[in-house]
């Protein structure tokens, strides 16, 4: 018999291994290993299906098990995901999209950060989306220790409060280094996040779709591939996440600045809010890409009877100076 503060911590454990098998399952079978996590966690075949169970029920998204020529299989779960909608009543308005704040680290960037919020201000942003590594993660899973100003659970979240100012609501999917908080502290860290800071609120873990006033928006970390492989894996995300037909796909994890369209769909990389240039000078240029530097991304939306038209603002911290690129689109609604 699991006692219950034992079987919080292996559901937490499970959830980050199954989210873990989903973002780096090479292979592209529709089921993931059942067995492998079972003999880690060192739990029978019926323990670990009876706490996926209950997994399935308090999760945001779920972790369906099937018998498969006699062996239990994790399925694919593409269609298993909440889509969030959201209402602002009125014809124009406009979202911030934030990425990769990576707070706790040596050199996190509280100005920048700061300086977009108060630009959001400014411009009456009505909402925000974080596509997650709020934090920089846990010490134990640091490959770099020596830029670690913050490694500790606590710490970290007493930082992200001092770092998120805004009275604008901020809905939040976390990426794999917030998620380490999962493995290493056995939480819910997207939950912490939401209970401790003001006016953010946890979407989900990896994928979000949501829908604004009929504007149709998957966000993501985004690390299903590897680095080196990025406009091929945002192509694949795109494949992915097409339950809500999405008029844009957003995600972070690369800390570089990317807008193209692909099959009608938009696909936006977010650039990160603590690395710039400095952090990409020795890695090979990668094409496409519009800019490197730390920054965020503004996206006004003015809606029609019939169409919607999106003008996304790039902004750029370099060199102390703001700079903004601009690109428009129009889709149907």
């Amino acid at each position: 018999m699991i006692n219950i503060k034992k079987e919080k911590e292996i559901l937490q454990l499970i959830k980050y291994k199954l989210l873990i098998h989903k973002c780096f399952h090479k292979s592209k079978r529709t089921f993931y290993s059942f067995k492998e996590i079972r003999e880690e966690l060192d739990l029978s075949s019926d323990e670990l299906l009876e706490l996926i169970e209950k997994l399935n029920v308090t999760s945001n998204q779920t972790f369906p098990v099937e018998k498969i020529d006699g062996k239990h299989k994790i399925c694919h779960f593409k269609k298993e995901y909440k889509i969030h909608e959201f209402n602002i009543p009125k014809k124009s308005y406009k979202i911030g999209f934030l990425s990769d704040k990576h707070v706790g680290h040596k050199n996190d960037r509280m100005r920048y950060v700061h300086s977009v919020y108060e630009e959001g201000d400014k411009r009456g942003v009505d909402m925000y989306f974080d596509a997650g590594d709020l934090l920089n993660g846990p010490r134990e899973l640091a490959k770099d220790e020596e830029n670690i100003k913050i490694g500790d659970l606590e710490e970290a979240l007493i930082e992200a409060k001092r770092f998120h100012i805004s009275d604008k609501p901020t809905y939040l999917v976390p990426g794999n280094h917030d998620l380490g908080f999962m493995l290493i502290n056995k939480c819910d860290i997207g939950r912490l996040l939401e209970q401790e800071c003001d006016n953010i609120f946890y979407l989900n873990d990896l994928f979000a779709p949501v829908e604004v006033n009929g504007l149709r928006v998957n966000i993501s970390h985004g690390y299903i591939e590897r680095k080196y492989l990025r406009y091929v894996k945002l192509y694949k995300e795109q494949c992915f996440l097409t339950i809500n037909e999405p008029h844009l796909i957003v995600q972070g994890h690369f800390h570089l600045y990317n807008l193209c369209e692909k099959n009608n769909t938009i696909l936006c990389e977010l650039p990160s809010l603590r690395f710039g240039d400095e952090h990409l000078k020795n890695s090979r240029k990668l094409t496409n890409a519009l800019g490197n530097s730390i920054g965020a991304v503004f996206l006004t939306v003015h809606e029609f009877e019939n169409e919607l038209e999106l003008r996304f603002d790039e902004m750029h911290f370099i060199e102390e100076n703001t700079i903004t690129n601009v690109a428009e689109y129009t889709k149907k609604k």
